[in-house]
Parts: C-alpha cells; structure tokens; sequence
C-alpha cells in the first residue's frame, strides 16, 4: 500500500534519528 510505504520510511528515518540524538529524537517525537 502506498500509505504504509511513507509510514515505513518514516519510522526508519526516526530510528536513523534516535540512533544519531535519542535526546533530540525523543524532544522532536514528543512535539
């Protein structure tokens, strides 16, 4: 499905982004 894809790459992005700043990571998820 093509709304699972962004979805997906979302959540890799995010994981890319805790695994390089959880602090940030985890501010930005919050806001």
């Amino acid at each position: 499905d093509p709304k699972q894809r962004p979805s997906f790459a979302n959540i890799v992005d995010t994981l890319k982004k805790l695994l390089k700043s959880p602090s940030q990571s985890v501010h930005m998820g919050d806001a």
